[in-house]
């Protein structure tokens, strides 16, 4: 899950280009999705969303793009410990995080342990180390989705 904006020209450009490669990486896997919530929803309405998603070449089987109640998406990134609100000193008039976070099958936010024994929540998804964290941990609960499942089966 990301924030972003489709009329940003800053770091939403780099955040999405960045998560295609994940979207591309898991091209082939049916439990892997995207979803994007704009925080501008009275422009980014349901059809320039999907024009966006589009002219941009996004895999609309993988990745969503929502729109909603602005008040209902900031508080869903607050609720997510990110940041997304109306900012008019910030270029395009919004300030939001360049973090993504981890959802499990379960509707869990997953996290990770760094080097120094912090607990990680997001990942900065313009910072090429944590992108690659997060293609990590991506797989990394794949295969526990996998296991859950087979385990549930032999049951």
């Amino acid at each position: 899950v990301e924030f972003f904006f489709s009329s940003c020209t800053t770091i939403c450009p780099i955040m999405n280009t960045n998560m295609k490669r994940l979207e591309n990486a898991f091209a082939d896997r049916d439990d892997f999705g995207i979803a994007s919530f704009t925080i501008d929803p009275e422009k980014d309405t349901p059809e320039k969303l999907a024009l966006y998603q589009k002219v941009n070449n996004y895999n609309t089987t993988k990745w969503r793009f929502l729109t909603g109640d602005k008040e209902h998406i900031y508080a869903l990134a607050k609720g997510v410990y990110l940041n997304a609100f109306e900012d008019q000193t910030a270029e395009g008039g919004f300030l939001h995080s360049t973090s993504a976070i981890l959802i499990d099958w379960n509707g869990n936010i997953r996290s990770r342990i760094d080097d120094n024994g912090n607990i990680v929540g997001s990942y900065d998804v313009l910072d090429v180390t944590q992108l690659n964290d997060l293609e990590e941990d991506i797989k990394v609960l794949i295969a526990e989705y996998e296991r859950e499942k087979h385990n549930k089966l032999d049951e």
